[in-house]
């Protein structure tokens, strides 16, 4: 990576840094002194061997799949850097951080004015570097003939990156332009221009439902979309580097993706049957987690867990029913969680009645809106479009009409009381994942036919009716867990070489165009959580496929870095690990003190990781930005 842009200043700063072997670092200082004094302007890098092999680890916990079969690349021919060719300096033992770099988002993009304020904030911290997210929800920040441009946020005629760029480069700041590669939509919102112009390439869970709007990194052509829009930007823009952001699937287990397209791969390439695997009907196997109720009382059980937890509920109160789906069913990790949903609503459905959505103000303060938006989505997909209503709403419900409580843990006793009411005039009730935390009110009892909570569950379970019911789609295929288990195993490799075959491809494009441009990409803190959701990274690394990386290590306390850190430095390449932190608490969404963020960056100095990425400069306070310049960031 390049501190400026001027051709002398890169010369001086060309030096090796994320392939620099501890063992040569001094023996490296030595030739570039020499080199120096003898007028010599740019050098090739050097690059460290693969020490270890990458692995998948399946959401099953099976063997790791070796990657070694993977062709590496060839040595670095160019006079300039590649693999190894980050230019930032030599490195000294008691030096400050060599990359200091920022997140920027599209909203400083959006005017000159904008641009300029922001990256004088960004000079007043002392950074070097900057990561402009420049492509998101499937729209382009800058001047693009293959994405939709955002032009609502931007003028008609402002090129915002080439203006970024220019100005970047003034203040002799790195450029690396940022992209949000999975992730092309807003969530259960507006599926954005991508998949509205191409709704093939969307994944698919085991419904068929594409709320989550995510590429699909199986299919070629999607993949090649991605990489061509990366090329667009290295071609005609200044930039030092590429930054890959959301380069996994959407989530862990097996829900993603039921495509037309990885339907056909899978069976031609791996004999796995996804039809199979889709469960639209019980019995059904898979992974599931939730907040049960359990102690049954009155109600009924429909369907129950392999470990007895009563999976589907229904009680009769009043003139009233409750159903009581006793998980996270709005994941729809099987095809029947759908049909389940879609029988029940119907079922306690009275004439003229209507669907409401409870989004409870109580409940969307302390667990987000998420819940909310995922479970209207649901209910659209299905054929609704629910009434949402909030606590002051409930007492003006129409009777014979059902009520969806998605999610729904905590509520005041008043509620409790309306719910109660509701339910005795004849109304129905839907709880997804259950009301645990209110519990202690006799009501709630009462309504669910359940006696109280029990204790959070995860993990894989067969799902299995009870006898028979209007309300659960039965007589499904024989499970063989052993089986099912077995071609999960194949389908995480499928998954994983995915998304590995966009990462590598990029890379060597990337090069091919501009040797000296850096890949790097933003991952999951720890190995477990990026190989649950397909993203390899240590393997990327081990191959050689990107430049440095970025764990995302969001963390409340300094502390809570030492073992993110550990597994870097055992399982990783420490020295093309760059540290992500963030300027505001992940917990309490407050802004973090200048102590707290200076003893994060001490941690990651005395561990010997040289680059550190905050996220972002829109959430950092003028203090923060004061002690960074004064501090480990001084010049």
């Amino acid at each position: 990576m390049q501190v400026d842009g001027g051709s002398s200043l890169r010369c001086a700063a060309g030096r090796e840094f994320f392939h620099l072997m501890r063992s040569v670092r001094w023996m490296l200082l030595i030739c570039l002194v020499v080199g120096s004094a003898l007028g010599i302007c740019g050098c090739a890098g050097l690059q460290e061997k693969p020490v270890s092999s990458s692995s998948v680890h399946s959401a099953l916990a099976t063997p790791p799949v070796s990657l070694t079969d993977l062709t590496p690349l060839p040595e670095p021919t160019a006079s300039v850097s590649s693999v190894s060719g980050a230019t930032l300096g030599p490195y000294e033992p008691e030096s400050s951080f060599v990359l200091r770099g920022v997140w920027v988002h599209p909203q400083s993009l959006a005017s000159p004015e904008k641009v300029d304020e922001t990256l004088n904030r960004v000079m007043s911290g002392n950074f070097n570097a900057v990561f402009p997210l420049i492509f998101l929800n499937g729209y382009a920040y800058y001047s693009s003939e293959i994405a939709e441009r955002r032009s609502s946020d931007l003028g008609p005629n402002y090129d915002s990156l080439g203006y970024f760029v220019s100005e970047a480069r003034r203040r002799d700041l790195q450029v690396h332009a940022w992209f949000v590669v999975g992730r092309v939509g807003v969530p259960y919102g507006d599926p954005g221009p991508v998949l509205s112009q191409h709704p093939e390439w969307a994944m698919l869970d085991a419904a068929g439902g594409s709320q989550i709007h995510w590429l699909n990194f199986a299919r070629p052509d999607a993949r090649q979309f991605i990489i061509s829009l990366v090329l667009e930007v290295v071609q005609n823009y200044d930039v030092d580097g590429v930054h890959l952001d959301y380069i996994r699937y959407p989530g862990p287990t097996p829900k993603w993706s039921f495509d037309p397209y990885s339907v056909s791969a899978l069976s031609a390439e791996y004999d796995v049957d996804l039809d199979q695997l889709r469960y639209a009907r019980l019995p059904a196997y898979g992974f599931f987690h939730g907040n049960p109720l359990v102690g049954v009382d009155t109600a009924q059980v429909l369907a129950k867990f392999d470990n007895d937890i009563p999976a589907i509920l229904m009680n009769v109160y009043g003139r009233g029913k409750a159903v009581v789906l006793n998980w996270h069913a709005e994941e729809q990790q099987i095809a029947a969680s759908s049909e389940i949903l879609k029988r029940s609503v119907e079922f306690l459905l009275g004439k003229g009645g209507k669907v409401y959505l409870f989004r409870s103000d109580m409940n969307e303060a302390q667990y987000t809106a998420t819940f909310f938006e995922q479970n209207a989505a649901w209910l659209e997909n299905l054929g609704w479009e629910p009434i949402h209503v909030r606590e002051q709403d409930l007492a003006g419900l129409d009777a014979g009409s059902v009520l969806v409580l998605p999610n729904i843990y905590v509520m005041e006793a008043s509620t409790a009381v309306t719910l109660a009411r509701f339910a005795e005039r004849g109304g129905g009730l839907v709880f997804i994942d259950g009301p645990v935390g209110a519990m202690n009110y006799g009501e709630i009892r009462a309504v669910t036919g359940m006696r109280r909570r029990g204790g959070y569950f995860r993990g894989e379970r067969l799902l299995l009716a009870v006898g028979e019911s209007e309300l659960i789609p039965g007589g499904g295929q024989t499970v063989d867990v052993r089986v099912h288990q077995e071609q999960v195993r194949k389908w995480d490799v499928f998954r994983t070489e995915s998304v590995n075959e966009l990462v590598r491809d990029t890379y060597r494009k990337v090069k091919a165009a501009r040797p000296e441009v850096q890949v790097s990409a933003a991952v999951f803190r720890r190995q477990s959580w990026a190989s649950d959701n397909f993203q390899d990274w240590y393997g990327w690394l081990a191959g050689g496929y990107v430049d440095f990386v970025v764990p995302m290590a969001y963390v409340s306390e300094a502390s809570s870095l030492e073992g993110l850190v550990d597994e870097w430095q055992t399982s990783g390449d420490i020295d093309r690990t760059v540290a992500g932190l963030k300027a505001t608490s992940p917990n309490k969404n407050e802004t973090k003190t200048p102590e707290q963020i200076l003893a994060e960056l001490e941690l990651c100095r005395q561990r010997g990781i040289r680059g550190i990425v905050i996220f972002r400069i829109e959430e950092m306070s003028e203090q923060q930005l004061e002690a960074l310049a004064a501090g480990p960031f001084a010049p």
